[in-house]
């Protein structure tokens, strides 16, 4: 871990792609907790790697298939969904 004052920097740096919840949720989200945005922490991984991190799609398998059992219990049958 690196302290407050150097986590500071790198954000206002832009090398940290830091947000806080209210900027991303609106007014229930919280002004104090900070979130990194997903899009833009691929972005970092695949500037540093040149390769996009497994997570990325294992994670949208898993909500793919969350999503169409959802929509199965729903009754939404219409909706098709390609995990």
């Amino acid at each position: 871990g690196k302290t407050e004052s150097a986590v500071r920097k790198l954000v206002e740096r832009r090398l940290i792609p830091l947000t806080t919840e209210r900027e991303v949720l609106g007014e229930e989200g919280s002004s104090r907790r900070l979130l990194i945005l997903w899009n833009e922490w691929l972005e970092m991984v695949y500037d540093a790697t040149k390769q996009l991190p497994p997570e990325r799609k294992d994670w949208r398998n898993h909500w793919l298939k969350k999503a169409k059992k959802l929509a199965e219990d729903l009754g939404l049958g219409f909706l098709n969904f390609a995990a």
